[in-house]
């Protein structure tokens, strides 16, 4: 579950700083996204899932630990896109707000 999570936050980070014009160019991005974010933030969506699933296992039953596992990877990694991929003090004139037109107003970064 980490791999999936760390490999879908890092393509929408990476679609979020493409779309907005974010940054040098889009080789030291991705640089960026590959060499420091992929593997820290498998290391992450690894041990929370780990964590989590293994504490509600104690408490409750297998799909239950499991739906919590994947709330936190969820919760952890919505923060994640907010925090590193709405640059909000970057001046982006292609994306008002530096949201880019593709993300869905319903979900709130």
């Amino acid at each position: 579950m980490g791999i999936v999570m760390s490999l879908g936050t890092c393509w929408l980070i990476a679609n979020i700083w493409s779309s907005c014009d974010v940054g040098v160019n889009d080789s030291a991005n991705s640089g960026f996204l590959v060499i420091v974010y992929l593997p820290l933030a498998f290391v992450v969506f690894s041990v929370a899932a780990g964590v989590t699933h293994s504490v509600m296992a104690k408490w409750t039953n297998a799909t239950l630990a499991l739906g919590s596992a994947v709330a936190v990877e969820i919760a952890i990694g919505w923060t994640v896109i907010a925090w590193i991929g709405i640059a909000d003090d970057y001046p982006a004139p292609f994306c008002p707000g530096n949201i880019p037109a593709w993300w869905p107003h319903f979900i709130p970064i």
